[in-house]
């Protein structure tokens, strides 16, 4: 028996969308297998990268469904 998670991604949002671009990418094949290694990595303590890494994104294009409780 599986359980299914869904993961939803603004097609409005540019960082949201080179998200699932690299996700989908075929250089990392099955998106759950991806998704379930990159968990498994977590889990593992193994480096993540810093928030540094995303200070490409301006804060303008950062948007989600919550924006206005904050």
């Amino acid at each position: 028996m599986r359980k299914i998670k869904t993961t939803s991604f603004s097609r409005d949002n540019e960082y949201e969308k080179r998200l699932l671009a690299h996700a989908e990418s075929k250089t990392h094949g099955d998106y759950s297998n991806y998704i379930k290694r990159l968990i498994g990595r977590d889990m593992e303590g193994q480096p993540r990268p810093s928030v540094a890494m995303f200070a490409d994104v301006p804060i303008a294009e950062v948007t989600d469904d919550f924006s206005g409780f904050i």
